[in-house]
């Protein structure tokens, strides 16, 4: 009898310990603690996993029980079924399963085939980004065009925001080069323009185009720098026909020190009301970035001197910086990186970043789809070195969005837990300086006081 005593409380350890590990491996649950909610599905995930419905989607996932993607690609599989209870997904190993490699045309180890009403997609990788990609071709099959302005001295897509490029493609949309002094007019078939970063202005004859193409319901996203070098002309008159007025300003916040120590950086801190800017909660930063006013005065203006019907444009302020910004006008201070406000030349902040607007005619019992546009005074923040910082990305993805109306592609979008960058407030950078430059340092004297106290004694 104390032999059997002797081994009850082991047995009934390991007992237990198997009975909790069975369990464990029918059931899942994962509890994310993260203040960002940053292995949760995003919001533009979930939405999309709701068009679903009730039909099944089925998911085969080729990889390999010993490859190390395993792990990572179970537990976000079961984030997808989680949300979408009709999802059934298998794991088929590549090396076991020949037939099925080659009966779904499979040519790499990582593929997931997903299938639904018929339809069938393959992916590669196994990333939030990527699996909702793939599920968002099915449920959405429409391709939305997509040109991208040159000629003027633009970014290229392909090397000066790669990964913008990529995220646009997975999100639908199919990115083509449009010169319109060479076409001599606007493809029909475009649902989108971008022009990004211009250096140069553009011609009259292609400012009209431009103009014709808003006027009968086009869509477009502009982003304009500073220091453009020569902003009159048709390159000013065209934005000013849509309200917004361009000054040769450069936006000077002084917060942009908590980034890399110049002045330059404008951070948006405070978002305006507007679907595009809905669910952004942190901050956006524009490396080098002017302001925009907004003067409805100049809409009539430039519609008598163009001989246009009459207009309305609705205009919403998008993005704006702090009080502390300002935009200075003398380009010889930004030069010499010894800018001051002038009260007599400047304009204190807060200063408008970026501008959402929609085109209407004022004559009644006309019908048409109105014409919208986004503006940024900022193209940089799109490139691949700033594009995942804050809000960058979802801001600008939300107007794309917004302008070719497709309101369920305004959401926050997946959320990379190896990019989060900590953004102090003034108040903060002011503690933690006193703090390493003050408290540190008396902390030590004070122990080297203490030290040499105790020897003399």
């Amino acid at each position: 009898m104390r032999i059997g005593s002797k081994y009850l409380f082991p047995i009934l350890l390991l007992g237990c310990f198997l009975l909790v590990q069975d369990i464990s491996s029918h059931l899942y649950y994962q509890f994310d603690l993260t203040k960002k909610r940053l292995y949760s599905l995003s919001e533009s995930t979930i939405k999309i996993l709701e068009k679903f419905g009730s039909d099944p989607v089925t998911a085969k996932l080729f990889l390999d029980e010993k490859d190390v993607d395993r792990s990572r690609a179970e537990g976000l599989i079961r984030l997808y079924h989680k949300s979408l209870p009709t999802l059934q997904y298998e794991f088929v190993s590549p090396t076991k399963n020949p037939l099925q490699v080659q009966a779904y045309g499979v040519d790499r180890n990582g593929t997931v085939v997903w299938e639904w009403r018929g339809m069938r997609v393959k992916t590669v990788g196994y990333s939030e980004e990527v699996f909702t990609s793939g599920l968002l071709r099915m449920v959405e099959p429409r391709i939305y065009t997509c040109y991208v302005l040159k000629g003027h001295g633009e970014k290229d897509p392909e090397k000066d925001f790669t990964f913008l490029k990529q995220r646009l493609e997975e999100e639908n949309y199919d990115l083509r080069i449009l010169q319109l002094e060479e076409s001599a007019k606007v493809p029909q078939d475009a649902d989108l323009i971008l022009w990004i970063g211009p250096r140069d202005p553009i011609l009259e004859k292609e400012a009209e185009l431009l103009r014709s193409y808003l006027l009968n319901g086009g869509r477009m996203v502009s982003c304009v720098d500073p220091l453009v070098g020569r902003d009159s002309g048709a390159f000013e008159s065209f934005f000013s026909m849509l309200g917004v007025g361009l000054s040769g300003d450069v936006v000077v916040d002084m917060r942009s020190r908590l980034f890399r120590g110049d002045f330059f950086f404008a951070t948006a801190t405070r978002y305006l009301s507007h679907a595009i800017t809905r669910g952004l909660d942190k901050v956006s930063v524009f490396p080098v970035a002017r302001s925009i006013s907004i003067d409805t005065s100049l809409i009539e203006t430039y519609r008598k001197g163009l001989g246009l019907y009459p207009l309305e444009v609705e205009l919403s302020p998008l993005a704006e910086t702090s009080e502390e910004a300002w935009a200075e006008m003398d380009k010889d201070s930004l030069l010499k990186e010894s800018p001051r406000f002038d009260p007599a030349h400047d304009r204190k902040g807060p200063l408008v970043l970026a501008v959402a607007g929609e085109l209407k005619h004022a004559e009644s019992g006309l019908t048409y789809r109105p014409g919208r546009f986004v503006l940024f005074g900022d193209s940089d923040f799109l490139t691949d070195q700033y594009v995942k910082i804050g809000n960058n990305l979802d801001l600008f993805l939300n107007a794309v969005a917004w302008a070719t109306e497709r309101e369920d592609g305004i959401a926050l979008r997946p959320k990379d837990p190896l990019h989060h960058p900590i953004i102090l407030s003034r108040t903060e950078t002011i503690l933690m300086g006193i703090f390493v430059m003050g408290v540190l340092p008396g902390i030590w004297a004070l122990l080297g006081l203490y030290k040499w106290w105790g020897t003399k004694c």
